[in-house]
C-alpha cells in the first residue's frame, strides 16, 4: 500500500517494487492514511501484504498486536521500539538528498536492541564514519555518518553553504 504523498521522496519505496514485479499497488486515500486505526483496517480489507511508513506511524501501527505483512520497512526517524509483524521488519535510514534509503536493518524476532541500529549500506551505497575534518574512524568510534553512493552529487548546485 502506497501511504507517503507522491512529492515524497520515500513514496518511491512503495511504488516501484511492487509495480515492477507484477504485483497490485494500493494507493491509500487521503482519510485512512491521517488515522491508525482505519489504516489497520484497510490493510487486512485489502489484505496487503506489506509497506513502508514513517517509523512513528509503523510503530503506532503495529503497537495493539503484530501487524499480519510479509514486510514493514519503517524510516524517516530514529526508532525507538521494535514494531511486531508476521513477517520481517526493517529500519531503514537514509537522508533525502541520498534518494530514500542508504542503511537498513532486518530486526530479529525475540531479539531487543537499544539503540535499534540503522544497519549496514544497501548495495552499491557506502556508509563511513568520520571525525570533524572528514578523517576515516576506526569502527566502534563515534563521529559523523559520511554516505557515498555513484548517483550521489558532490554537493549543493551554487550553495557551498549547505554542502558544508
Amino acid at each position: 500500500a502506497c501511504h507517503s504523498n507522491f512529492a515524497f521522496d520515500a513514496s518511491v519505496e512503495d511504488l516501484y517494487p511492487v509495480l515492477t514485479a507484477g504485483g497490485e499497488l494500493f494507493i491509500v486515500p487521503e482519510e485512512v492514511r491521517r488515522d491508525v486505526e482505519e489504516m489497520r483496517r484497510y490493510l487486512k480489507a485489502n489484505a496487503i501484504n506489506g509497506g513502508c511508513y514513517s517509523t512513528q506511524f509503523g510503530q503506532l501501527l503495529a503497537a495493539e498486536e503484530p501487524l499480519d505483512v510479509d514486510y514493514l520497512c519503517l524510516g524517516g526517524e530514529a526508532m525507538t521500539t521494535a514494531p511486531q509483524a508476521r513477517g520481517s521488519v526493517y529500519n531503514t535510514y537514509g537522508p533525502t538528498e541520498f534518494t530514500v534509503d542508504a542503511t537498513y536493518f532486518e530486526l530479529r524476532k525475540g531479539e531487543s536492541y537499544d539503540p535499534i541500529p540503522i544497519g549496514r549500506p544497501l548495495h552499491n551505497c557506502y556508509a563511513f564514519v568520520c571525525d570533524a575534518n572528514g578523517h576515516l574512524l576506526p569502527r566502534g568510534m563515534a563521529g559523523e555518518l559520511c554516505l557515498a553512493r555513484p548517483q550521489i552529487a558532490k554537493g549543493y548546485r551554487n550553495r557551498p553553504d549547505l554542502t558544508e
